[in-house]
């Protein structure tokens, strides 16, 4: 029965084809942070780009590294540096720190459909501006995600972070919501909020009817899949509901469980379905590049209160 409940989910992630993002978005090694502009005007580095033949290239797997090399520099002003496959550093304007960018993402989507490369990797380069330069926010971006709290310590070794905790393994963050990408370092004062104030209004801008909670489900458990998923744990009353008109006849206590950054497996039952969905959560923890928690937990006495 694990092994079933395991592999359904994994098979059933497969169909989804992954994050629901409409364009790979980058992966910074920091949290976002205000510095100076990283796109300027155009410079002697984004004119030598322009020159560049690799600019013009047709996109394909021999021309990629060129051609995401050219982009780059005409995109951005400070000094670019591979470092490895797909990732590099771009140094932003003094006294800003450098980023450091992996193109993973974009790589693997242009290889899906060569034609629309060209997107995928304007849609990652924009994320890097708005990384390198945060655009103001305002109290209706602010969101509240969970992540594994090995990412969290990375993290704050950037800055400060407004934090709460979750379980021994994940914790939540106090977020905004950018176009293609999650900036990380939030001061509610900028808000004129307070931090419980800035949390509370979080919580609420992702409060979802139960019926969007459901993206599809094994033979007893329901899967929600979205780059917020995990988030969808700050309204158990919801996910509650969401299991009763998915699975009218289940009974027992909310059990819940977020193996990577995008997915909730929950359901009610009892410690032998918590079993079931620790299994399928570490067979997925194995496959995803997002791992979060393999956890499970039940929502007992008005907190969320590890299981297994």
């Amino acid at each position: 029965m694990r092994l079933t409940l395991a592999g359904l989910v994994a098979a059933w992630l497969f169909a989804c084809g992954g994050e629901p993002r409409t364009a790979p978005a980058t992966t910074p090694q920091q949290p976002a942070a205000p510095t100076a502009p990283a796109a300027a005007a155009p410079s002697a580095s984004a004119a030598q780009a322009a020159s560049d033949p690799a600019a013009n290239a047709a996109w394909s797997e021999a021309s990629f590294d060129a051609r995401l090399l050219a982009a780059i520099r005409s995109r951005f002003s400070q000094a670019v540096t591979a470092l490895e496959a797909d990732r590099y550093r771009i140094a932003a304007a003094p006294p800003g720190p450098s980023l450091d960018v992996e193109f993973a993402k974009a790589h693997g989507s242009c290889r899906g459909d060569w034609a629309s490369c060209q997107a995928a990797v304007d849609w990652t380069l924009q994320a890097v501006a708005e990384a390198m330069q945060p655009p103001p926010i305002t109290a209706a971006q602010l969101r509240a995600v969970l992540r594994a709290s090995s990412k969290v310590a990375r993290y704050r070794t950037q800055g400060e972070l407004v934090v709460r905790p979750f379980s021994s393994d994940a914790q939540w963050l106090l977020v905004a919501d950018l176009p293609t990408t999650i900036r990380f370092r939030v001061n509610p004062a900028e808000l004129g909020m307070t931090v419980d104030q800035a949390w509370r209004t979080a919580i609420d801008n992702m409060r979802k009817p139960p019926e969007a909670l459901i993206s599809g489900a094994t033979d007893a458990a329901v899967v929600y899949h979205d780059v917020y998923a995990p988030s969808s744990l700050l309204d158990p009353a919801a996910l509650e509901q969401a299991v009763r008109i998915r699975f009218p006849r289940r009974t027992g206590a909310l059990l819940a469980v977020c193996p990577d950054e995008t997915v909730v497996l929950y359901t009610l039952g009892d410690r032998a379905d918590a079993a079931e969905l620790r299994a399928a959560a570490v067979h997925l923890a194995s496959q995803t590049q997002q791992l979060m928690s393999t956890q499970v937990m039940e929502w007992s006495h008005g907190a969320w209160q590890p299981v297994l």
